[in-house]
């Protein structure tokens, strides 16, 4: 697993690795970026075409609950997760850990942009 952030907003990005002949490689990414602004640990999943079952892992590996959003990009519909971020540390540690501290340091920056006075 890689926990990451979406470069464009700073949205939280998990892709899943398999491990191929002793090398690990990309399976699929868990997540999607619809650039709505999210909470630190919310994210939008794929669980149609060669994501179908996602949710099904998700749930049954407690990485996260179910929420009753959803996000919408042309004819397709997203399922909106409250990923656990304690559990995703098990797999990822560092990358929880500088996926929340970049969260942290652009909510500090957004904070003082909307203190300062206008000139």
């Amino acid at each position: 697993m890689d926990v990451q952030s979406y470069q464009m907003n700073g949205n939280l990005y998990i892709g899943l690795w398999w491990k191929n002949s002793g090398q690990f490689e990309s399976f699929t990414d868990l997540t999607v970026n619809l650039g709505n602004k999210l909470k630190p640990n919310e994210a939008y999943v794929k669980t149609f075409d060669e994501n179908e079952g996602l949710l099904g892992f998700i749930l049954k590996n407690q990485l996260g609950t179910l929420l009753p959003e959803k996000g919408y990009s042309g004819f397709n519909e997203y399922l909106k997760i409250a990923f656990d971020m304690e559990r995703l540390k098990e797999f990822d540690p560092d990358g929880v850990k500088n996926y929340m501290e970049s969260h942290a340091k652009a909510q500090n920056r957004s904070a003082k942009k909307k203190s300062a006075p206008e000139r």
